[in-house]
C-alpha cells in the first residue's frame, strides 16, 4: 500500500470486526499441568490453544464436555483470540433427542429455585407445578403417597375429599 492512512484504516477495520466472545469446544485436559485447550473458529493458531476458566468446573464436567463435544462460551482478554476464557459449558443439548442425561446432585444448607409464573418438575408421568397466576401447587401422579414420621397435618380453609 502506497498510502499509510489506507494501511492504518485497514488494521481499524480488522480490529472492529474481531468478536469479542463464540462458541467453541473444549478439545484437551492436561491435568498435570492445570491446563485447559479449547478450539473455536477463526483459532489463529488453526490448532487447539490453553483457555483460562471464568467458571467454577468439576474435572469430571471438563472431561464429560469433551467426551460428548459439549459446546463452551468463551470470551477473549483484551480482545485477543490468543487469549481464550471459558465462561460457561453449554449443558443445554441434553433437550434434544439424545437423552443421554447424567445425574445431579444439588446439596447445601439452603436451597432456593425461584421463578416468577411457573416452575414445574418432571419425572416420567409425574408432574409437581406451581403457578403464581392460578395461586396453585399441583401434584399430578397415578398414585399420591403422603407419610410422616410424626403428626402429618393438612390445613387450609377448606378442605375437600372426593
Amino acid at each position: 500500500m502506497d498510502n499509510p492512512n489506507e494501511e492504518n484504516r485497514s488494521n481499524l477495520i480488522l480490529f472492529e470486526t474481531k468478536e469479542k466472545s463464540c462458541f467453541g469446544t473444549i478439545t484437551k485436559l492436561d491435568t498435570y499441568n492445570h491446563k485447559v485447550y479449547v478450539d473455536f473458529d477463526r483459532n489463529p493458531h488453526n490448532k487447539p490453544i490453553i483457555a483460562r476458566l471464568a467458571c467454577r468446573v468439576s474435572l469430571d464436567d471438563l472431561k464429560f464436555a469433551i467426551e460428548k463435544q459439549l459446546e463452551v462460551k468463551l470470551f477473549f482478554e483484551d480482545v485477543d483470540h490468543k487469549k481464550p476464557v471459558i465462561e460457561f459449558i453449554d449443558f443445554s443439548y441434553f433437550d434434544g433427542e439424545d437423552n443421554d442425561c447424567r445425574d445431579i446432585h444439588i446439596k447445601g444448607n439452603k436451597i432456593i429455585f425461584e421463578a416468577e409464573t411457573e416452575f414445574c418438575f418432571r419425572c416420567g408421568d409425574v408432574n409437581i407445578r406451581s403457578s403464581s397466576k392460578d395461586d396453585e401447587f399441583i401434584v399430578e401422579a397415578e398414585n399420591i403417597k403422603m407419610q410422616a414420621k410424626g403428626d402429618n397435618e393438612i390445613s387450609g380453609s377448606v378442605i375437600k375429599l372426593n
